[in-house]
């Protein structure tokens, strides 16, 4: 009977435990959203007047700036590994782009798409989950059409 009634109570416990991290696990992708919609409103107003070199770097930054909060992040709980997996997404986005501003030639969507696989695969490898798999298979795909057409 003990036993029956800790089970309850540690099932109660764990229900209660996911509903109080949902919310502030929705704030903070809100918040990355908005962060990265500031960013990307301050760049497209002034991107013809930013170099190449400050657009390469702005991306690399940006890029090496999430993927060491992915890393930070990262736990084997499940919110952490769902924000740093999101985390490692955003780095990959960001390197990708870092190349494609780069390499401004016929190639530069396969090299900025393979850059993004690669990524995303260390990012997926160290904290796997549903958006990295996504960020994988888009990247792939995009691949595939990058050297088709």
């Amino acid at each position: 009977m003990n036993t029956k009634l800790a089970e309850v109570k540690a099932t109660k416990e764990v229900e209660e435990a996911k509903k109080s991290t949902l919310v502030p696990e929705i704030l903070s992708y809100l918040g990355a959203l908005l962060f990265i919609s500031g960013v990307t409103l301050i760049l497209y107003q002034q991107w013809d007047d930013i170099s190449q070199a400050q657009k390469t770097a702005t991306f690399s930054l940006l890029a090496i700036a999430f993927f060491t909060s992915g890393l930070l992040a990262g736990d084997t709980v499940d919110i952490r590994r769902r924000v740093s997996s999101f985390l490692y997404v955003l780095s990959a986005s960001g390197a990708g782009l870092a190349v494609y501003v780069t390499f401004p030639e016929d190639l530069a969507p396969f090299r900025a798409l393979a850059l993004v696989a690669v990524i995303s695969l260390f990012g997926y490898t160290i904290a796997q989950s549903a958006l990295g798999h996504l960020a994988l298979f888009v990247s792939a795909t995009g691949m595939l059409l990058a050297l088709v057409y």
